[in-house]
């Protein structure tokens, strides 16, 4: 029994040890089965090239390949052979890609890409087994190359709005998008699906210098099977800063001061920036200051004249042979405005001693301007003006000052001081003896120049001037003024020399295009001026003093008074005299015509005045020539002009007087401010002038002191070369 158990028992236990055995077996045949396929997965799948990874990027020599390794040490790049049917390696093409000192994973393929071209591309693992590193190729990646063209792209600017477009030929045939770079290849700017982009050179870049212009280009990136090509980068196209700027500067302006102005434009071509106004007195552009293309486009006026036009304009050019030239780089651009109309810098006279007040009202009394002391006006406060005498400063009353009328009212009006170089009194077409053609007694100092007068009147008298000048020009006309304020001497001067003259006989008037034969004038010829007077009124139709008188004229002797007052006896002389001329034969005084005592010109509330012609500056035609001391201007008789000069005037409350269509005076206002008193001599402008660079001394011919050392008001001044004084601004 125990021999039969035992033997039961040992063969169970072979059994087993063959089932054992047996599963070692099977173990091992199962991980001898299993070790090919891990090791099969491990180079497929642990170390492999990620596909998704791989960009092929054009250049002008070849391409960069660039990718990513996953568990692997390196890839290698095969190119397909065509001649032998295989890949083959391309080491002799390959160039390490290297970035900031690290070699990356790539390689730049020196070869030119004009038709399909064939790559394989294979993950390399090295495994160390016993020492040795032993490399295991993963699958290979096989790439078919397309050629790429660069892209041709364009721009175009519009500098108004400092934006510029770049634009290029669409690929429709795959699905793309496009990188926009800037500046320079490693600048991408921005990637988009569109064939346009804009450029916004006004907030997002910064306008290029002159000497470094803004660059831009554009590629085309594909996703292509296996891999992302990145095409060859355009040309680049150049947004210079002309590109950028406007061909027109646009000029534009606005007040920021009492009589400033701020001028600015736009930048545009050329290195320098040259403001010029524009002189009606030199007829040519003058320049006021030179700014640099580097620096703001602006500019401040100097306190323009007042209630003037002006012109200013902007040149632009790169040298001063340019300049000289006037070869400007862009056009010239030009605005023309009018300036307000204020008293600051005026020249004005006081009619009457006037206190100087240390405020405007209720001040202390610091001293006293004589009577037609020029002063220069450096501000107006509550109806005074603010002036410099003898080195006082203070405040005097505006109502009895006169103001030079071109300085104030600007170019409102026009002004013809006849009496202050060649003055037209005459008595109906004949010359007054001493008195026309000269210079009137108390005008000296008038005429500073051509066109250029001093035109003193009342200050408070302009705003009724101001007012009928602008009735006028709403109609197209403009006032111009031949006399305002007269000295008294002058009043006494024309009253006195005509009144000798009144019974001398006025000469005839010979045809000089009538001649006999021998070139000789017939006495057929010699027709006596002064006949077809117009038809006189009813001496009841005429109001206001108009001097007349029932005295019969005396006869004179036969023969003409020269310009000495010596009678030429040659002279053929008519029978009619000065005063059967000019008062139509005792019917008015001489008084209608020339003040006997005291005239409203002495006061500065009068002025003798035309209408004339906006377009031609001509004067409208009278009944009479201006200063016509004869009958022939008596108000009775005017025409339409004469009657539309009137409206103009009293419309504005002015008074005229009747025995003369060119005279107005503003009574009003002579009552309002009681003014009594008048000037008896002449003005000038000597006297201290101030200007926004500093004070000057102005002579009586309007020069100034220059380059000079003259004592002043009692105190030593010297004056540079542009007339300036350093004198204390307080």
């Amino acid at each position: 029994m125990n021999r039969e158990y035992s033997q039961r028992t040992g063969r169970r236990r072979r059994r087993r040890r063959r089932r054992r055995r047996l599963k070692r077996i099977y173990r091992i045949i199962l991980i001898a089965s299993i070790l090919p396929v891990a090791f099969l997965f491990l180079i497929f799948f642990y170390f492999s090239i990620n596909t998704k990874e791989i960009e092929v990027i054009f250049q002008d020599d070849g391409l960069t390949i660039e990718w990513e390794l996953v568990n692997a040490d390196e890839c290698r790049l095969m190119l397909f052979d065509e001649g032998i049917n295989d890949y083959v390696s391309c080491e002799q093409y390959e160039e390490k890609i290297i970035r900031d000192g690290m070699i990356q994973n790539g390689v730049i393929l020196r070869t030119a890409v004009e038709k399909d071209l064939n790559l394989s591309l294979q993950a390399v693992k090295h495994i160390n087994l016993f020492g040795h590193q032993i490399p295991i190729s993963g699958r290979a990646q096989k790439l078919t190359i397309h050629p790429m063209e660069p892209i041709k792209i364009y721009s175009y600017a519009i500098p108004e709005e400092k934006i510029a477009f770049l634009l290029w030929q669409e690929e429709e045939e795959k699905d793309c998008q496009y990188e926009v770079y800037c500046q320079n290849y490693d600048n991408l700017w921005e990637t988009t699906d569109n064939n346009i982009i804009m450029l916004d050179f006004e907030n997002e870049f910064v306008i290029p210098d002159r000497d470094t212009p803004f660059w831009a280009a554009v590629r085309i990136v594909c996703s292509e099977e296996g891999y992302t090509a990145y095409g060859p980068v355009s040309d680049c196209v150049m947004i210079s800063r002309n590109d950028l700027l406007a061909s027109n500067m646009s000029l534009s302006w606005e007040q920021v001061e009492e009589r400033q102005y701020l001028l600015k434009w736009h930048e545009s071509y050329g290195e320098w920036y040259q403001v010029q106004q524009w002189s009606e007195e030199q007829n040519q552009w003058i320049s006021k200051c030179t700014i640099n293309s580097s620096q703001e486009m602006v500019y401040q006026t100097e306190h323009l004249p007042s209630n003037s036009q002006v012109r200013f304009r902007v040149i632009t050019y790169n040298n001063e042979q340019e300049i000289a030239q006037e070869e400007f780089l862009t056009e010239p651009s030009e605005v023309s405005f009018h300036t307000d109309m204020s008293t600051l810098y005026c020249t004005i006279w006081p009619v009457t001693p006037l206190k100087i007040m240390s405020q405007p009202s209720d001040g202390e009394i610091l001293g006293e301007v004589p009577t037609g002391e020029a002063l220069c006006v450096l501000g107006e406060e509550e109806g005074c003006f603010k002036i410099r005498y003898q080195n006082c400063t203070g405040y005097i009353d505006s109502d009895f000052c006169m103001i030079n009328l071109p300085e104030y009212l600007g170019d409102l009006c026009e002004y013809n001081i006849t009496n202050s170089y060649s003055s037209i009194f005459r008595v109906h077409e004949y010359d007054i003896p001493q008195i026309t053609g000269g210079v009137v007694a108390g005008y000296e100092n008038i005429c500073l120049g051509y066109e250029d007068y001093l035109v003193p009147y009342l200050y408070p008298c302009t705003a009724k001037l101001y007012q009928a000048a602008l009735n006028a020009s709403e109609d197209g006309y403009a006032l111009r003024i031949y006399d305002a304020f007269r000295p008294n001497e002058a009043t006494a001067y024309l009253y006195g020399t005509v009144e000798l003259l009144l019974n001398e006989h006025v000469p005839l008037i010979v045809e000089e295009d009538e001649t006999d034969e021998d070139g000789e004038n017939s006495d057929t010829d010699l027709i006596a001026e002064g006949g077809g007077l117009p038809e006189a009124t009813q001496v009841g139709e005429i109001t206001g003093d108009l001097g007349m008188t029932g005295e019969t004229g005396i006869e004179g002797e036969v023969g003409t008074v020269s310009d000495n007052g010596i009678i030429n006896p040659e002279q053929l002389l008519s029978d009619e005299t000065y005063w059967s001329i000019m008062t139509d034969a005792g019917r008015y005084r001489l008084s209608a015509f020339l003040a006997a005592t005291v005239s409203a010109h002495n006061r500065g509330i009068a002025l003798d005045l035309t209408l004339i012609d906006a377009e031609t500056r001509e004067d409208l035609p009278m009944q009479s020539d201006m200063h016509d001391l004869s009958w022939y201007s008596v108000t009775a008789y005017n025409n339409e002009n004469a009657v539309l000069l009137s409206q103009y005037m009293k419309e504005a409350g002015f008074n005229d007087l009747v025995s003369e269509w060119w005279h107005f005076q503003d009574d009003e206002t002579r009552n309002r401010i009681g003014y009594q008193s008048y000037m008896t001599e002449g003005v000038s402008v000597e006297g201290w002038k101030r200007d926004d660079v500093g004070w000057k001394y102005r002579l009586e011919d309007g020069s100034y002191y220059k380059n000079t050392t003259v004592w002043v008001d009692g105190q030593e001044c010297v004056f540079d070369e542009n007339g300036y004084c350093q004198r204390d601004e307080n």
